[in-house]
């Protein structure tokens, strides 16, 4: 008899908890939001726009580039103010940043935006590398603010743009 109440009990707690319509967050609300949130956010982030980025963002804003971890190290960063401080002085160098957008969507909370970016960055010594490479940002946004901002790349053309930089470098180091 213990034995079947337990079983019981624990189907019970095993079923999903029904939400009212009314409780249930509104899928086409969160998804416009997400969209148009998202939008602006990727708009002022592409631009550099670090005081029209602001206040888009959540006090507990996260930022990760997985991808970037053999190129620049592991970038992860948390929270607001020091997201900022990290995109101010960390594409400081950037003098240049287009994103052409392929394909943006969002679904509930998330809103996706995959292209091609093109940037140049000064990499010292007045050595600029310009490259395009394939590029997807995605925010999940609550409360009309972004929590998390992931980019994911390409590194490669960078990488090789990089490269062939340091040898146009040397190359004309060694003509003087």
């Amino acid at each position: 008899m213990f034995l079947k109440k337990l079983i019981i009990c624990l189907a019970a707690v095993a079923l999903p908890a029904t939400v009212s319509a009314q409780e249930r967050p509104d899928f086409e609300t969160s998804t416009a939001t997400a969209l148009s949130v998202g939008e602006e956010y990727i708009g002022a982030y592409i631009a550099r726009d670090w005081d029209r980025l602001a206040p888009l963002m959540a006090d507990d804003v996260t930022f990760q580039d997985t991808t970037a971890q053999y190129v620049f190290g592991g970038v992860k960063r948390a929270g607001k103010d020091p997201l900022l401080a990290f995109f101010r002085e960390g594409y400081s160098g950037i003098s240049r940043m287009e994103f052409e957008l392929d394909r943006e969507f969002a679904s509930s909370d998330n809103a996706i935006f995959e292209g091609t970016l093109d940037w140049d960055v000064d990499m010292g010594g007045g050595r600029i590398v310009s490259t395009s490479m394939p590029f997807v940002v995605v925010l999940t946004v609550h409360d009309g603010k972004v929590v998390s901002h992931r980019d994911y790349a390409d590194y490669r053309p960078f990488l090789t743009a990089n490269e062939a930089s340091m040898i146009a470098a040397g190359e004309a180091a060694g003509q003087d």
